[in-house]
């Protein structure tokens, strides 16, 4: 089995929201202005201190100018992290599915004894733009096809992986995203994603367990793809 990386998806604690980060702010601002006011803090160790300093800190009044600049930080903090969670790109009902799982999807096991020898090229959503996807598409020898985020950099050429998606980076930089899509046959993508709409219209899922009994399965409804093609399919026409 070979096993390689998914997505980052972090989901922090409960308590780092907007209004824990809130809680959590007020409270060190708090302790801040008790110890400038002289108040000594708890002693290791002694819960009747403890109780006297947690009563002094809920005396120190916080004023609304300060509630709503802590406010604000912790609102630009959440949008920070929620931009580098790599999860952005996803809908909220995918976020939701992903946060039950608190770290999100890691990693995903391939069963190795079930690839083929040798693979030409891997053609993936920016969302595959990963060191660890990369790093991966490069020990087997093939290339890569995956689309640099808009807000991509380059990355330290200190694997194969980090160099060949760096060629991506500057080519698609030199032709542009649109001519780049067509000239690394990454446009395809999409029409084998249309053409596997249609297959699930033959049904969502696999009623085999058995591998080779699944691959039964698909041949079948690939035959019957194959057919439906045959006997015609629509022929569009650009107008305007």
């Amino acid at each position: 089995m070979t096993k390689i990386k998914f997505i980052d998806a972090r989901f922090p604690d409960g308590d780092l929201d907007e209004m824990g980060i809130k809680r959590r702010f007020e409270g060190h601002l708090r302790k801040l202005r008790a110890l400038r006011d002289g108040v000594k803090p708890q002693a290791p160790g002694d819960f009747a201190d403890a109780l006297r300093w947690e009563g002094d800190l809920s005396e120190v009044r916080i004023s609304s100018d300060d509630r709503h600049k802590i406010l604000r930080r912790a609102q630009y903090l959440v949008q920070r992290r929620d931009a580098l969670s790599g999860t952005s790109y996803l809908s909220s009902d995918g976020k939701r599915k992903l946060a039950l799982l608190r770290n999100g999807v890691e990693l995903v096991e391939i069963k190795t004894e079930h690839c083929a020898d040798e693979i030409a090229t891997v053609t993936a959503d920016g969302a595959y733009d990963t060191s660890a996807c990369h790093d991966a598409i490069a020990a087997r020898g093939a290339a890569a096809v995956i689309p640099p985020r808009r807000t991509a950099r380059r990355w330290k050429p200190d694997t194969a992986g980090a160099r060949a998606r760096n060629e991506i980076l500057r080519a698609s930089k030199h032709l542009g995203r649109a001519l780049w899509r067509n000239w690394s046959g990454y446009h395809r993508r999409s029409r084998v994603e249309t053409k596997m709409n249609c297959v699930k219209l033959l049904g969502q899922r696999l009623i085999s367990r058995d591998f080779d009994r699944q691959v039964a399965e698909v041949q079948i409804r690939a035959a019957v793809m194959n057919r439906f093609t045959a006997l015609g399919i629509p022929v569009t026409v650009a107008l305007g």
